[in-house]
């Protein structure tokens, strides 16, 4: 096992261990219980496949030994470990909404007993929940998100409405709550579509099962700006990787013409999903996300495109998503990211975008000593976006 590695498992327990909330997050849950079993490698991407592959970290508990085992990276023995978290979880007769009253161990960080990895959901102060229904707001905090399931094409953008909407969310991680405010705020007259596009939002925006303040407040801070369309466009591409695979495959091959003709993507798409019907509209979303996102200029014919500068707070929460455990990192792996080349930002100015964030404060290390290239970042998500709120980008 690398140092590096070492030090991230380290950084695992420690901060389970002092009851970090996000150290409680599926994924990270999830990661942690996967170093137990799987001592050599980089644990996180196998814990993030095993959750867009089973819904949640339920879903993944509760999956069978073939079915974990046929995901890339996962063995008999590691499934017989999930297999048994699982199996003490009902032998204790609790479940994730009822796991508070587990305690959180005091132990050597570095000998964390296998029932410290049982999944705590922590009550938090900014959410109020009813005293006498506990259970139902926490189920209605943390609610499982379906991974979309069909041809894997898109009919719908929704995208505007999302940058009108996410800003004006009620102060709640409840899905149960964004989705009551936006049956009732969204721009259309049929309430079966408002019921209907409500899922879109939630699955786009909110893929974990919670309406983290991280969105929440960043679109609060930049609504109406370029920064908030920036963003939504990460998280669009992140829930529809098509919209993801346009953009690398099609349309930023094309960026020394300038322009791409509608026909290529809808050649594109028809190859990719040959079986899909809706391919016309499947471009004609995409063309309205490229407009609306201010991503590109749309006409009947064509999308009209251009590198564009960095959108510095925009920047700094990619930045903060793609890598989200606070620490040292290859610079190359941030050049060569795909979410930042979605975005059609100029990549001559990610490296001055990252000095910037350095001389403020944001990230607090950037090297480029000989051989070595590599930045460090010390905040989560969460905590950037404070940090935001707080003035450090003004």
């Amino acid at each position: 096992m690398s140092k590096s590695t070492d030090g991230h498992r380290q950084r695992l327990r420690t901060r389970f261990l002092a009851g970090d909330r996000d150290a409680r997050s599926d994924v990270a849950l999830l990661e942690l219980l996967l170093t137990y079993a799987i001592p050599q490698r980089d644990v996180q991407p196998l814990a993030r496949a095993l959750i867009a592959r089973f819904g949640n970290l339920e879903g993944v508990l509760a999956a069978d030994v073939d079915a974990l085992c046929a995901v890339d990276g996962i063995k008999e023995h590691s499934a017989v470990l999930l297999k048994v978290v699982e199996y003490l979880c009902r032998f204790n007769g609790t479940n994730r909404e009822l796991s508070e009253n587990l305690p959180v161990p005091k132990a050597n960080p570095n000998q964390v007993p296998l029932f410290a990895l049982l999944p705590v959901v922590e009550s938090e102060p900014e959410l109020e929940t009813a005293p006498q229904e506990p259970t139902e707001a926490l189920e209605s905090r943390r609610r499982k998100i379906v991974p979309r399931r069909g041809s894997g094409v898109f009919s719908n953008a929704l995208f505007q409405e999302i940058c009108d909407l996410l800003p004006r969310l009620p102060e709640s991680e409840s899905l149960d709550d964004v989705a009551s405010f936006a049956r009732v705020n969204l721009p259309f007259s049929s309430e079966t579509t408002r019921k209907r596009y409500v899922s879109y939002l939630t699955r786009r925006m909110f893929p974990d099962g919670y309406a983290d303040a991280a969105l929440r407040h960043f679109a609060k801070l930049y609504a109406g700006k370029q920064d908030l369309r920036d963003v939504v466009f990460y998280r669009f591409c992140r829930a529809e990787p098509l919209m993801r695979d346009v953009m690398l495959e099609v349309l930023i091959p094309a960026m020394p013409v300038g322009t791409v003709e509608r026909s290529s993507v809808r050649a594109y798409i028809a190859e990719k999903f040959p079986d899909t019907g809706n391919v016309t509209d499947n471009v004609k979303a995409i063309a309205q996300v490229l407009g609306e996102s201010h991503l590109a200029k749309v006409d009947k014919k064509q999308f009209h495109l251009s590198w564009r500068e960095i959108a510095l707070p925009a920047f700094a929460f990619v930045l903060h998503s793609e890598f989200p455990e606070p620490g040292m990192h290859a610079l190359a792996k941030l050049e060569q990211n795909d979410a930042l080349r979605a975005l059609l930002w100029k990549a001559e100015r990610v490296l001055p975008a990252l000095y910037e964030l350095r001389s403020r404060g944001v990230v607090p290390k950037v090297s480029e000593i000989d051989s070595v290239r590599q930045f460090s970042t010390r905040f989560t998500l969460d905590e950037l976006v404070e940090r935001l709120r707080q003035g450090v980008l003004a």
